[in-house]
């Protein structure tokens, strides 16, 4: 049986910008789904759908809808469902490049790059 002390799922980074790494760990046998959803709701991406034996596993989403497309910047939620349990986990998705952000002047003209 599953409950709260046995499946555990995390993520990380959270926010993100380019991928984050979605981890879990089943204690049994099951079938499950793991997919991503919006904040109306909607599902996006469906990462993983079929069966899963005992043990942890990580799965990575891109940031990618289910035709490949680049998300927007906002909330996003994962759900992992199995027969017994849905796991409900929210991420942010930074869609602007934080390598190319500047802040304004600094100091004496001085500008200042992350």
């Amino acid at each position: 049986m599953i409950n709260n002390e046995t499946l555990k799922v995390y993520h990380s980074p959270n926010p993100f910008y380019t991928s984050t790494v979605i981890s879990y760990n089943l204690p049994e046998e099951k079938n499950i789904s793991l997919e991503v959803y919006n904040i109306k709701g909607q599902r996006i991406k469906t990462l993983y759908n079929g069966n899963a034996t005992i043990g942890e596993y990580q799965v990575t989403w891109n940031g990618t809808d289910e035709n490949n497309r680049k998300v927007s910047s906002g909330i996003y939620f994962y759900k992992l469902i199995t027969s017994e349990k849905v796991i409900l986990k929210k991420d942010v998705v930074n869609a602007i490049n934080p390598h190319t952000f500047l802040l304004p002047f600094c100091g004496r003209g001085n500008l200042w790059k992350p």
